[in-house]
């Protein structure tokens, strides 16, 4: 994942949530080491390493992630794909898909040596979800828990009674607020295909294979941080245009959708 977790606990007892706050943490390392391509010894970059060779057996949590992923690439008619290869289409198209999963043996196999998984679309949704499992199996039913600032999940409330908060900041001028949101027990993702003024965009659309090539930005609010961290991604690779005719605003297990 590569990215800064931040958590606000609400609570009475100062030593639990501290406790609370610990295990947290340690779960984020954890699912770093299984989702972090930036980390050598990460289960996600032993199969980027191996399964080109030969079907490599993974983690049934790993196992069931990348299943998932397949299922939201189709779900989302290819837009949303964490292979990324030269030489292969991606899943939801009439071609082979870029890696296979065995069930019975529980492996993954890539289909050709270009191939390499990413799961930055996917993996600070995922380890937004599981922190707040954790929490509410300690008693905590208040927080707010950031992954990089552009991924949020938010349960309870504020201790002034108010719901959080979060700010859209404009897609071309990130100073500049465009929307404030409440987040009541919601996930939120914020996406831009060119954040921090870079030159080029970090969103790749999968059926061309090549990154956007103009900036936009989109947001997603989902009862799942997960379904908001997907559903963000795969509308900047398919386009605003394109995106609003297919869904018109509107989409399968998602609050709210905008433009920024």
């Amino acid at each position: 994942m590569g990215t800064l977790f931040q958590l606000w606990l609400r609570g009475d007892n100062k030593g639990h949530l501290q406790s609370v706050a610990f295990k947290a943490w340690e779960e984020v390392d954890r699912l770093e080491l299984l989702l972090s391509r930036y980390d050598s010894r990460a289960e996600i970059a032993r199969v980027n390493r191996e399964a080109v060779e030969r079907p490599v057996r993974i983690e049934i949590e790993l196992f069931t992630i990348l299943q998932n992923c397949q299922h939201w690439a189709h779900r989302t008619n290819g837009y949303f794909n964490i292979a990324y290869a030269s030489n292969v289409r991606p899943i939801g198209s009439e071609k082979a898909a870029p890696f296979t999963l065995n069930e019975e043996q529980r492996t993954v196999h890539f289909a050709h040596d270009t191939v390499s998984l990413d799961l930055g679309g996917y993996g600070k949704g995922y380890a937004l979800d599981r922190i707040a499992e954790l929490l509410r199996s300690f008693g905590i039913a208040s927080a707010c828990v950031h992954g990089g600032g552009s991924s949020v999940l938010a349960m309870g409330h504020q201790e002034n009674g108010d719901p959080w908060t979060v700010d859209i900041p404009h897609a071309k001028d990130p100073s500049r607020i465009i929307h404030r949101r409440s987040l009541l027990n919601q996930g939120f993702s914020y996406s831009a295909t060119m954040p921090d003024d870079e030159l080029v965009a970090d969103i790749v659309d999968p059926h061309q294979n090549q990154a956007i090539q103009k900036a936009d930005a989109c947001w997603v609010l989902s009862p799942s941080a997960l379904d908001a961290e997907v559903w963000t991604t795969a509308l900047l690779a398919m386009g605003r245009e394109q995106a609003e005719e297919a869904f018109s605003g509107v989409l399968d297990g998602a609050s709210e959708i905008g433009w920024a």
